[in-house]
């Protein structure tokens, strides 16, 4: 179990991000990012040791049970009625069908495989103005602009500093918020044979 944050960078914005995106090394990546492409590339000498492996690479995963953690927090974000929403774009997908194609991929034959896990690209102002509106809630209605998430990393780093608190803004959080990556998964799509289900349809359960 990877991330998408483990795939590589596209040099042009409007490309598509796959699995053979190449990962380039002089781009500033989170923590995150690092640890889970570290982790694959331990899991691909396990491949050349002739161990069956095989590795998905899922979205923003929307699930149950999990408040205050995860893809929860986007729903909180918007509870909470914080004005702000950037421009970037995410990835999303929902939990089921996480597990459904990891399922089918351990049994099946196939070794030494990645897949993208992505039910749609959308962007933050959509999946936040989707979650209000099944909140019946406000939207929220300031567009953070790069200058402004950079301020308020720096604020929030200098707050957690002084009152000894979790951060809350990263300044790669910053950065994400504002990326405009795409994925395609045509390759998972291909494989299994499946669609992936639209946020209309599980983040009105979630919710």
């Amino acid at each position: 179990m990877s991330s998408i944050a483990a795939l590589g960078d596209t040099k042009e914005p409007e490309h598509l991000i796959t699995e053979e995106t190449e990962w380039n090394c002089e781009k500033q990546h989170s923590d995150y990012a690092i640890t889970k492409y570290g982790a694959e590339m331990e899991v691909w000498r396990g491949f050349q040791e002739e161990l069956d492996v095989v590795i998905v690479n899922p979205g923003v995963i929307f699930g149950y049970g999990f408040s205050n953690l995860g893809s929860d927090l986007f729903i909180e974000w918007v509870k909470k009625r914080i004005p702000f929403y950037t421009n970037g774009i995410i990835g999303i997908v929902a939990v089921e069908d996480v597990t459904k194609c990891m399922i089918f991929l351990m049994k099946s034959a196939i070794s030494g495989e990645r897949y993208t896990l992505v039910c749609e690209n959308c962007t933050y102002k959509d999946l936040f103005f989707y979650i209000a509106a099944l909140l019946n809630t406000k939207k929220p209605f300031i567009c953070a602009s790069k200058t402004f998430t950079s301020i308020g990393w720096r604020l929030d780093w200098l707050w957690s500093n002084l009152t000894n608190s979790k951060r809350k803004l990263t300044k790669s959080t910053a950065t994400s918020s504002h990326a405009i990556d795409k994925y395609d998964t045509k390759k998972i799509e291909n494989a299994l044979a499946i669609s992936f289900q639209k946020k209309e349809s599980y983040l009105k359960k979630i919710i």
